[in-house]
């Protein structure tokens, strides 16, 4: 015996008078909550969400669901109400642009895997094997900039330049000393990981400048803990 749907209460918010109007065509049409889920492409547990006003959704979303439901003009002026009122709900309460983006877009993150991966064999006939832990340690801050790769996909994915979606790229990097000065060898190194980074990511100076710093201050680090190690052992 199947559960009776939770109830929504219409009048309680813009969000919630969304949802209550997305069942109510629904179950008009004869829809049940997983076939509709499969027709509009997402999973019954988000389609429950959006209903209860426990998810945010898409314009598109919005109106994939109206002209399904064969409802013109009944869904999308309620999501323009919901989508001002998630607005002001979230305030901007998003940990990283990355986990505000998938939010807007209604993505899980398996979602954005699976785009990731379709994305990259298109362009590049190449898998990359991220998983949903890795998505999702760059959303939390964890990772605050990804590998190359990813820096390339991710702006395409979401249509944001790099600045946007890793604002890590541009902060100040803790120490401010003057460029050390490298073997000539490490020099030629760092010349060639960043010309191709260049070419990968399409990452502007500013960015490429920040990150070479980022990555000195790496090695400088390492380079001094080794030392150090050495020392120790001798």
């Amino acid at each position: 015996m199947s559960r009776a749907p939770k109830p929504i209460d219409p009048a309680a918010s813009a969000r919630h008078r969304f949802g209550f109007t997305l069942r109510q065509l629904r179950s008009r049409a004869g829809h049940s909550l997983q076939g509709f889920a499969r027709r509009v492409g997402k999973s019954d547990s988000y389609l429950s969400a959006v209903e209860l006003a426990e998810a945010r959704c898409t314009r598109a979303f919005a109106g994939d669901c109206e002209r399904l439901l064969d409802a013109p003009g009944e869904l999308l002026p309620l999501w323009e109400q919901a989508d001002r009122e998630w607005d002001r709900k979230s305030n901007g309460h998003y940990r990283t642009p990355l986990q505000r983006e998938r939010r807007l877009r209604g993505w899980t993150l398996q979602e954005v895997v699976d785009r990731l991966e379709r994305l990259s064999w298109e362009l590049d006939r190449r898998e990359l094997g991220v998983s949903v832990n890795t998505v999702s340690r760059w959303e939390r801050g964890v990772i605050p900039v990804p590998g190359p790769p990813y820096l390339r996909l991710l702006p395409i994915l979401y249509g944001k330049p790099v600045s946007e979606l890793f604002p890590a790229l541009h902060k100040p990097v803790a120490r401010v000393a003057e460029r050390p000065v490298l073997p000539e060898e490490v020099e030629r190194a760092l010349d060639a990981i960043f010309a191709g980074l260049e070419a990968i990511c399409h990452a502007g100076p500013a960015e490429l400048r920040m990150i070479r710093r980022q990555f000195v201050h790496v090695l400088e680090t390492v380079s001094a803990s080794a030392g150090n190690g050495h020392a120790r052992a001798s």
